[in-house]
């Protein structure tokens, strides 16, 4: 048995849940159940000559599934199948920025994913690896419950490659996502372009979006036992969203630019990444920044 405890952020709609979730590895398939419970935010309509207005609401979910994986790894690459049914349970709840006609109350619906990866085997030093595809498949609708969401459907895939030097990774990414939503609307389930502080909407989402990763400098700079620097690191990028349906299509595109530090801190393995992100968002015309964090404790 694994038990799991954390807090998720969704950069796009920028609000967060806490999360826990227990899975039960000892027979075939895999269970799993996984209680959530935070804000989730979208942005009114609007209309002509109205700009759309940010708005969040309270949502506790209870998700039950069976998974089951194929390792098919071998020699220099690392690749496998995955396949998922799950039941979700969502309540619904308005807090003081939610429009009174927003929906209120409790929807089931079941979600199917598939995934196919294969990777080659990558260098400490690598940003990414040198040849690799991921490919993720995913469907939800509610078929029962008192709110009706609809149905949404996913298509998302990355493909690896090498970069112009040693240790350099470009990466490419593409996704197609189409709904008919209902009473109430699920989060996109591809990723979008980022920057954008309102949520990216519409029955039909297009994505496409290119990262070069490299190193800067290795300083192997330390300061006593409190702080170990081992990278800079920077991430360029240029990612292209288009949304359709009801509405005429719109775009959403920007381009960035990361600079990331990687770190030990107190003497400890745990890896930790820290950094900046400047973004031009082409729609606005304005730029943007906001700070990275992460924590690999699986690096642990």
């Amino acid at each position: 048995m694994f038990i799991t405890a954390g807090y998720d952020y969704n950069v796009e709609e920028e609000a967060g849940m806490f999360k826990a979730d227990v899975a039960w590895k000892g027979w075939f398939p895999v269970m799993n159940a996984t209680f959530s419970q935070g804000k989730r935010a979208s942005s009114t309509t609007g209309g002509e000559g109205i700009s759309p207005e940010r708005f969040t609401w309270s949502e506790t979910n209870l998700d039950l599934s069976i998974s089951q994986s194929l390792n098919t790894s071998r020699g220099l690459y690392n690749s496998g199948l995955s396949g998922a049914v799950s039941y979700n349970f969502s309540k619904v709840s308005h807090d003081n920025s939610t429009p009174d006609d927003f929906v209120n109350g409790n929807l089931a619906g079941l979600s199917y994913r598939f995934n196919s990866y294969l990777y080659r085997r990558q260098a400490t030093r690598d940003l990414g690896p040198r040849f690799g595809y991921n490919f993720e498949a995913r469907f939800r609708h509610t078929p029962f419950g008192q709110l009706k969401a609809g149905n949404i459907a996913g298509l998302q895939g990355q493909i690896f490659l090498p970069g112009l030097f040693i240790n350099h990774s470009l990466l490419l990414y593409a996704g197609y996502q189409v709904s008919n939503p209902e009473d109430y609307y699920f989060s996109n389930i591809i990723s979008t372009s980022r920057g954008y502080t309102t949520a990216i909407t519409g029955n039909k989402l297009v994505s496409l979006k290119m990262s070069y990763r490299l190193p800067l400098l290795y300083p192997d700079f330390h300061l006593g036992g409190l702080l170990y620097m081992k990278r800079i690191r920077a991430n360029a990028f240029y990612d292209m969203t288009s949304s359709s349906d009801p509405d005429p299509a719109s775009f959403y595109n920007s381009i960035g630019l990361d600079l990331v530090s990687d770190i030990h801190l107190l003497g400890l393995s745990i890896p930790i990444s820290a950094g900046i992100r400047t973004i031009y968002l082409e729609r606005d015309g304005s730029f943007v920044s906001s700070l990275l964090f992460s924590m690999n404790f699986y690096d642990y």
